[in-house]
């Protein structure tokens, strides 16, 4: 073999080594980019997932009820954001918030799932919104070393009166769509999480019919373009004008803001979480063909003419006896609740009850001026637990929920007026 074709052998030989190393390195990088691309797809996947559980945690945007109308919309920057807005109706109050966690993704989605969780076990006994945000303060601000923070609005709508309890923790102030559109006035409460310490107001509105309160994050005014200009508050007011003037409802106002906002975008990237809420007030008017009162005093004795007066108004609005049996009960155990609690020992005090009907439903309004008391917020009695470790008093709230169809309760003017409420037809 001459040393030519040797060498070209040798050369041969390294060739076919280098190439193997470079196809073993390259399969090596493969099967890492295959496994790292993997690993992409499996945290998009979760990503997907805990989104769509964060959604989910969302109420339904649409609702329509007797006494109000509302619209809410959620869209996250980033597949998780930190934006949170809730509503539901109990004992004739709608209970709403909309909140804005600082920052962006999954740290700040983290922590609005935690806030909307507790605020979720905090209003079921509890209806004053300066309150709830107290609460959920307090827990939000334990061990917080990171010193995240929310800022929320909370509103308590009573459905029959408009009367709008009200508590802002650093939140966007909403605008009132009314005669005008006007700012709602809001004290400066520091936003929740940074402090236990914070103390927060309540304030108190009336809604006037077909009025809406339109609220939103900062992810409306601080919407930027291509070309670095923010849509602002004066766009916003300007499109809510126009609302205004063009009596949209809940759902067409967000709607026609977010378009706004899209055409001002003109494909600007989304640089934040972009949350509207928007809640007419729409009561149904109460129009009563028979009103009777009876004036007690705060004496038990009274319960006899309470159920005389009872018997007499069943029989002129023709109420069947067992239905009249089970109304007479509910009522005389509301107005027991009231002669034995809200005045003291030695204090005489009237209480007035009024009876209305339409026809179709039955209104009964208990009135006292004794010391503020919400029945509604006192907790379920549990039945199954003995009659000692009961709490007190919960038994006969329990008997009236089950007799009557709903139950309301306002302080105005220093009385205290519990609403019964019951289908007769």
């Amino acid at each position: 073999m001459s040393y030519l074709s040797l060498f070209l052998i040798v050369i041969l030989g390294i060739g076919l080594l280098i190439l193997g190393v470079i196809l073993y390195r390259t399969s090596r990088k493969l099967e890492q980019l295959r496994k790292e691309n993997a690993e992409k797809e499996c945290f998009s996947t979760d990503l997907r997932m805990a989104s769509q559980i964060q959604l989910s945690m969302m109420p339904i945007g649409h609702m329509i009820q007797n006494n109000v109308e509302l619209f809410g919309t959620l869209l996250p920057a980033r597949m998780m954001g930190g934006d949170l807005f809730d509503h539901y109706i109990r004992d004739e109050k709608l209970y709403f918030c909309i909140g804005d966690v600082c920052g962006k993704g999954a740290p700040a989605a983290m922590f609005m799932a935690y806030a909307h969780s507790m605020l979720w076990g905090f209003t079921r006994h509890e209806s004053n919104p300066a309150r709830i945000v107290h609460s959920l303060n307090q827990v939000a601000s334990y061990n917080n070393e990171s010193c995240t923070f929310l800022t929320l609005f909370y509103g308590v709508l009573d459905l029959p009166t408009g009367r709008l309890h009200y508590c802002n923790a650093g939140h966007n102030l909403p605008y009132i769509l009314s005669d005008k559109l006007i700012k709602l006035d809001c004290d400066s409460n520091m936003p929740i999480g940074p402090s236990e310490d914070t103390e927060y107001s309540l304030q108190t509105t009336t809604l006037s019919p077909g009025s809406t309160i339109f609220l939103y994050t900062d992810g409306l005014t601080e919407a930027n373009n291509t070309e670095e200009l923010e849509f602002g508050k004066e766009r916003t007011e300007n499109v809510l004008r126009d609302c205004l003037e063009r009596q949209l409802n809940p759902e067409e106002i967000v709607n026609t803001v977010t378009e706004a906002v899209h055409q001002f975008t003109k494909g600007a990237e989304q640089s934040d979480d972009l949350t509207m809420l928007a809640v007419r007030y729409t009561p149904k008017i109460f129009e009563s063909k028979l009103t009777e009162t009876i004036t007690l005093k705060n004496n038990v004795s009274e319960v006899t003419r309470l159920g005389s007066f009872q018997d007499s108004v069943y029989a002129k609005m023709n109420i069947e006896e067992s239905l009249a049996r089970r109304l007479r009960l509910a009522v005389e155990e509301a107005v027991v609740n009231v002669i034995e609690h809200a005045y003291s020992a030695s204090r005489v005090g009237n209480i007035e009850v009024k009876m209305m009907t339409d026809g179709q439903l039955l209104k009964v309004q208990i009135i006292d001026s004794g010391v503020a008391f919400d029945p509604t917020t006192v907790a379920r009695a549990d039945t199954t637990l003995s009659a000692k470790e009961r709490q007190f008093g919960g038994l006969g709230l329990l008997l009236v929920r089950e007799l009557m169809d709903s139950i309301n309760y306002e302080r105005i003017d220093d009385q205290n007026i519990l609403t019964l409420s019951k289908k007769i037809v």
